[in-house]
């Protein structure tokens, strides 16, 4: 998993796939508050803004490799830039992806709530 700092660094730069399909620009990163680790880059594509999964990414030169195929991330949920993830989006996200959620772990007598599953938020640079 990329580190904190590294993924700051992958703003403006290209996102391929692993069918090194060239995907667009990482225009936001979007961080799991929870573990503190990169969950999401928003792009910029072709047909619009989509999310990403950054957990498994790397660096490669001057580009950054999503381990994703081109045409899940053209069919991704996108959100609008500045926008914010909402927990059942998040959901949507990691179903579409088919990566495992820890949202779906809540005990069966207890219903989810904001301070369960509210935890990812955008980290803007200070400026």
């Amino acid at each position: 998993m990329p580190a904190f700092d590294v993924v700051q660094r992958w703003r403006g730069r290209v996102v391929v796939a692993r069918d090194g399909v060239s995907l667009g620009a990482i225009v936001e990163i979007l961080y799991d508050a929870e573990s503190d680790q990169p969950g999401w880059a928003l792009l910029a594509t072709a047909a619009g803004r989509r999310l990403v999964p950054v957990m498994h990414a790397v660096e490669d030169g001057a580009v950054v490799q999503v381990p994703v195929p081109a045409a899940l991330v053209e069919s991704a949920p996108g959100m609008d830039h500045g926008a914010r993830l909402w927990p059942q989006e998040e959901a949507a996200l990691y179903a579409h992806y088919g990566l495992s959620w820890s949202g779906d772990q809540t005990a069966d007598d207890e219903e989810p709530g904001l301070a369960q599953v509210e935890y990812l938020h955008l980290v803007r640079p200070a400026i």
